[in-house]
């Protein structure tokens, strides 16, 4: 009996608990915090690092950057994140619409306190210059142009409803995507 423990038994336990482990690690996506990458660079110089959007990859990617020497900025026009299952019951009046709504600028301020800086820009992201490594943002509508160096590339900026190439659906749906969808659907609904 004790062979068998020991030979059978242990074995599968402990494949089953590593196993286990692993899927918890790998759900959670925290494989970072056990292992850590062994060819960092050691450079006096913070590595530049441009997130564009706010959404959940953008702000996911900003936990994750967020390390020290480390430079980060999110660029994205809207100054807030939005989590978007809320939205309906914001629409029907079940929340208020500011519950859906995260300001990026505390998300920036509590991955500043980990990494050399963090920042948030307030633009459109307008073209990339992937040679010289820059992004050319407008501020306002003015026009002002700023440009952003970068030593890595973050491109989160989310996407567009689909329509399914429907016609008319564009210009008679209501559509549930922003917070000013939200708004207009709620704004409607009191009529």
């Amino acid at each position: 009996m004790q062979s068998f423990v020991l030979r059978r038994a242990l074995p599968a336990a402990s494949a089953s608990a590593i196993t286990a482990w692993a899927g918890l690690t790998t759900l959670n996506d925290d494989w970072d915090d056990y292992f850590h990458s062994s060819n960092t660079k050691v450079s006096s110089e913070p590595e530049k690092v441009v997130i564009l959007g706010s959404g959940w990859g953008a702000l996911n990617c900003l936990r994750k950057c967020a390390s020290p020497n480390t430079e980060v900025v999110v660029v994205s026009p809207r100054p807030h994140f939005l989590y978007t299952p809320l939205l309906a019951s914001s629409s029907v009046g079940t929340i208020t619409l500011r519950s859906a709504c995260e300001p990026v600028r505390a998300l920036v301020e509590s991955a500043a306190s980990k990494a050399t800086s963090a920042t948030f820009v307030r633009a459109n992201a307008q073209d990339i210059d992937t040679k010289n490594k820059k992004v050319i943002a407008s501020a306002d509508s003015d026009g002002m142009q700023l440009e952003l160096s970068y030593d890595k590339l973050v491109i989160a900026v989310g996407s567009e409803p689909n329509t399914f190439g429907i016609p008319g659906v564009k210009e008679h749906a209501l559509f549930l995507k922003e917070a000013e969808d939200s708004a207009k659907l709620h704004y409607t609904s009191t009529l």
